[in-house]
């Protein structure tokens, strides 16, 4: 029988409360950059990607009688399957780079006039530990109550700024031509495609009668804020939008609540870094999950190690660095995260009759 470590409305709550977090920090100032008062154009692109995704997995799923993507590899091919956790085990650990490295900046940026002596970032490591010796299970039940601070942080947040957009500066909302409107969805890939995600959960819980329809929504729905918030964001700083390098933190700059009682959006924006800290934790989790898996282990704690003090050697080495870093992964890396994302997804077309032990 497949353990069910993870519930369906943990999965709902985990999309709700994590994914908008790593896509509202230095994305917008670079698709604003790309496509100007365009740029919520890439993001229905990406959108449109993820929901096809989303629906061809559930589907999968279904066809598979509910079989995990471990299984359904180590049926077809274990040396296969070894090979592909392997590729996704990379793959996770480069998508988790670009948002931990955001997530410093943010902490840094946001709460300290000067840049702080103490590394007080680095001990977001510990909590990402371990979250990867814990799996799954532990990261469900986190979304649960960190779906309520995500919620309150961007009400907040969404408040603050709303009354200081000016929305004119979006149209014309069709006329005109966006033709890096593609090649920005392609850049940024590494920022999106959190549908991947539900390649590994499927399978370690039971998918009812309405599941689809509960996942499907719980994607649409943040996924319309991330939106909304580039809308906001380039409604406020227009053509001085893509000099913002830390979105979040600058959005509500101008609400006419903060010159009477100070910046206290700083609330929403701390109630967002508690969310962001479990956030980044995902792909770090999955990594983790996948190199165990290509290893043959029965236990996560040696892949734990090796990928979070991969992580925090990178993070060290080049958190100073993030242009160039952003332009290495532009250069080299949308190819790796185009297969993985939307490619290698139908391996799980494989899927055979028979079940076996749970990896």
């Amino acid at each position: 029988m497949q353990k069910n470590d993870i519930k369906i409305k943990q999965v709902c709550a985990l999309f709700i409360a994590f994914l908008p977090l790593t896509k509202i920090i230095t994305a917008p100032s670079v698709f604003a950059l790309n496509c100007g008062e365009k740029l919520w154009q890439p993001l229905i692109i990406l959108l449109s990607l993820d929901l096809i995704l989303l629906l061809f997995l559930i589907y999968v799923c279904k066809k598979n009688g509910n079989k995990s993507f471990f299984n359904v590899l180590n049926e077809a091919s274990p040396t296969l399957a070894k090979g592909v956790f392997f590729i996704y085990s990379i793959f996770f650990l480069l998508k988790a780079f670009i948002p931990i490295i955001e997530h410093k900046q943010l902490i840094e940026y946001s709460f300290y006039e000067t840049l702080p002596l103490a590394p007080v970032f680095y001990p977001c490591f510990a909590i990402i530990f371990y979250l990867c010796i814990k799996g799954f299970k532990v990261l469900g039940r986190v979304s649960e109550f960190a779906v309520v601070f995500t919620l309150i942080g961007l009400g907040l947040i969404f408040f603050l700024s709303v009354f200081s957009t000016d929305f004119s500066a979006l149209l014309p909302l069709i006329a005109g031509s966006n033709k890096s409107g593609p090649i920005t969805a392609l850049n940024a890939l590494w920022w999106f495609n959190d549908a991947i995600y539900l390649l590994f959960f499927l399978g370690r819980f039971d998918l009812q009668k309405k599941s689809g329809l509960k996942i499907f929504a719980s994607y649409l729905l943040p996924f319309c804020a991330v939106i909304l918030f580039y809308c906001i964001f380039y409604g406020i700083f227009t053509y001085v939008s893509p000099a913002q390098n830390v979105a979040l933190s600058e959005i509500s700059i101008f609400s006419v609540s903060l010159v009477n009682v100070g910046r206290f959006d700083y609330v929403a924006t701390f109630i967002l870094c508690f969310s962001g800290v479990f956030s980044i934790a995902i792909p770090v989790v999955c990594s983790v999950k996948c190199l165990t898996a290509s290893l043959g282990l029965n236990r996560s704690k040696i892949p734990a190690i090796i990928i979070c003090l991969l992580l925090l050697l990178l993070t060290i080495l080049f958190s100073a660095k993030y242009t160039a870093v952003l332009a290495f992964y532009t250069k080299y890396l949308t190819p790796l995260f185009l297969i993985c994302g939307y490619i290698m997804p139908l391996l799980y077309l494989l899927g055979g009759k028979k079940d076996v032990q749970k990896v």
